[in-house]
């Protein structure tokens, strides 16, 4: 994170938490990121302990025979004002996720209604810019899939290859390392996530979101939904089950998050789809080192241009 970022989210913790609580959070991720996340962890625990004991009350529910088909994602503008890359991305999902009965469904401001009612308060901060678009669509996922179940897939998400997907019966994630090195990052990805219907994490992540938004105005943490699963994780039992029996799945998803402007590689790419089905991509110039360009300064074509050339297909193999 740069210094302006690091300025802009201490300043926002001392708004909302005060002065003391930003300069501990400050001087323990200088300290060590672990203490970090464990001071954190610890306050949201206490910050949801009603809703913990709540939920530690209540049995997660049995489906055995489900069928939940649904995958969803957002882009609230609207796909017609999307980057390209997001285009891309939302393209290789429809043609590569959708099977078997699968329903296909990108949220807008335009169709949200249809199937959410949101809080009063959680709308009027993000219309006043407090809950950005990306914490936005956080609280949306867990809405959908407490209401409806199914797979939640970020726009900015890349699917390489025709998968066959099963009815969502339990927690599902991307796993990307059998030996995490901290409490939230690496043990699951809530950028492509899901479960049942009614499920008690997402019960409980809703929960979370609406409680938490209704006291305070600004983020404690940028990743506060997997502060919220590691809570669940800890407290109900059966959350815990089912994520350690999510075998390792996507070794390679992040892969070519910083590869897109570099010169294309044909063996590099086939290794790259061998290690995922999915890439987390990115628009911003931050993650590409500037803005996508489809060929470098030489000439030759960059991940992202053969990306943008074959993405409205189905990408296999990295076969010219």
């Amino acid at each position: 994170m740069n210094i302006k970022k690091r300025i802009s989210e201490f300043l926002s913790i001392k708004n909302t938490f005060g002065y003391p609580f930003a300069l501990k959070c400050y001087l323990l991720r200088v300290k060590s990121f672990a203490s970090y996340e464990q001071f954190v962890f610890e306050f949201l625990e206490e910050e949801f302990s009603n809703l913990i004991q709540k939920y530690e009350e209540i049995p997660d529910l049995i489906i055995p025979n489900s069928e939940i088909n649904n995958i969803w994602t957002l882009w609230w503008q609207g796909v017609e004002q999307a980057p390209e890359i997001v285009k891309v991305c939302l393209k290789s999902q429809q043609e590569n996720m959708v099977s078997k009965g699968f329903q296909y469904t990108v949220i807008t401001k335009d169709n949200s209604k249809q199937f959410i009612d949101l809080p009063k308060h959680i709308i009027e901060k993000m219309e006043s810019k407090k809950i950005t678009f990306t914490h936005f669509s956080d609280i949306i996922r867990a809405e959908l899939i407490k209401q409806y179940g199914g797979i939640w897939i970020d726009a900015t998400v890349f699917c390489n290859k025709k998968l066959d997907l099963e009815p969502v019966t339990e927690l599902f994630t991307a796993k990307y390392s059998s030996t995490p090195k901290s409490l939230t990052l690496g043990r699951w990805t809530g950028f492509l996530i899901g479960d049942k219907q009614g499920s008690k994490l997402f019960s409980f992540m809703s929960e979370a979101f609406s409680q938490y938004w209704e006291k305070y105005d600004s983020l404690v943490a940028y990743l506060l939904i997997d502060y919220i699963i590691a809570i669940a994780c800890k407290h109900f039992p059966e959350v815990r089950k089912q994520y350690e029996q999510i075998p390792v799945n996507q070794t390679g998803l992040w892969k070519m998050l910083y590869e897109m402007n570099k010169p294309y590689d044909k063996d590099i790419w086939n290794q790259a789809v061998q290690t995922a089905d999915f890439w987390k991509l990115s628009y911003k110039d931050e993650f590409n080192g500037g803005s996508l360009k489809k060929k470098t300064e030489q000439g030759e074509l960059t991940y992202w241009g053969f990306l943008a050339k074959r993405g409205r297909s189905i990408i296999k193999n990295g076969e010219d």
